[in-house]
């Protein structure tokens, strides 16, 4: 009798972990695929975000700026040109001839964002596995990536999903806790997909 508990026992932890296994490694195919080989990546984007007390989204376009391992620009065309670049932890608001420095981990949505980000682009999977509890899926070559913070409490972002196509990431969407969200397309170099 003890014989056969402890094989039922070691086949259901043999089974979690070959699904552990499964998982890490569509974590790692995820990785791989937007983990950028080159020192600089353009991509632009158009952004909505939608507040739950307004019926009308908030639309801003502009191109992301990403240089190995963590350099983030976003610079704003429309509808008000302004710069938001995030360099080691730091930054910087740029509006006309104004620079407005802040301390990234001080504002915990915006340093989750960027450093989740961040951590995409540069195929950092331990930061990943560390925050989120997430899953993958992929067909074809589209893929998505579901992310959701392992301490809520910690910031106002309920799930983060980043969806791409082969190497490139097509959109992010926020769910923030308040019943905000937010959607990125994104697109390569100047050529919105």
């Amino acid at each position: 009798m003890k014989r056969n508990l402890a094989i039922v026992f070691l086949t259901i932890l043999f089974a979690f972990s070959q699904a552990t296994a499964a998982q890490t490694t569509s974590l790692q195919q995820i990785l791989r695929l937007t983990n950028t080989q080159s020192a600089l990546k353009k991509m632009t984007f158009i952004e909505k975000r939608h507040l739950h007390f307004s019926s009308t989204p908030l639309i801003t376009r502009g191109v992301l700026i990403f240089k190995k391992p963590d350099y983030l620009e976003k610079n704003i065309t429309f509808p008000h040109p302004s710069r938001f670049i995030i360099f080691q932890q730091k930054l910087l608001i740029a509006e006309g001839h104004k620079v407005h420095p802040l301390n990234l981990p001080h504002d915990a949505d915006l340093w989750i964002f960027t450093t989740t980000l961040l951590a995409v682009l540069n195929g950092d999977a331990h930061f990943l596995i560390a925050h989120y509890d997430y899953a993958t899926g992929k067909q074809g070559r589209s893929w998505y990536l579901l992310l959701t913070p392992k301490k809520v409490a910690l910031s106002r972002i309920r799930m983060m999903r980043i969806d791409g196509m082969g190497h490139k990431i097509k959109s992010i969407n926020l769910q923030f806790t308040n019943g905000d969200w937010l959607q990125q397309q994104l697109g390569e170099d100047g050529v919105m997909q």
